[in-house]
C-alpha cells in the first residue's frame, strides 16, 4: 500500500492513470494507456524511481523547441552537412 505522496492511481473509464509530484511540486497525471491496474502501479513506480534520482520521466517532462532544435543542428553538423548560411542560400 502506498503513503501520503507517494502517488495515485485512478481509473476512468477503462484506463488507468496515475498522478504523481514532478520535481517542481507540480502535480502530473499520466495514462497507463492500460486496462491493467498493475501496469500503471509499474508505471507509478518506474516514475518515482526516477525522480528519487534527481531525473524527470521522460514521459513526464514536456519536449520543447529549443531541445527539439538543439538536437536537429548537432545531427546536422555532425552528418557533414554544409553549414546552415551555406544551405539557405
Amino acid at each position: 500500500m502506498r503513503t501520503r505522496g507517494e502517488g495515485g492511481l485512478e481509473k476512468i473509464g477503462h484506463i488507468w492513470y496515475f498522478t504523481f509530484y514532478n520535481l517542481k511540486g507540480k502535480q502530473v497525471r499520466r495514462s497507463s494507456k492500460s486496462r491493467l491496474k498493475s501496469v500503471a502501479i509499474e508505471m507509478l513506480q518506474q516514475a518515482q524511481k526516477e525522480l528519487r534520482k534527481g531525473t524527470e520521466s521522460t514521459s513526464a517532462r514536456k519536449t520543447k523547441y529549443e531541445d527539439i532544435r538543439r538536437i536537429l543542428v548537432d545531427d546536422y553538423l555532425s552528418s557533414g552537412r554544409p553549414s546552415w548560411t551555406a544551405r539557405k542560400s
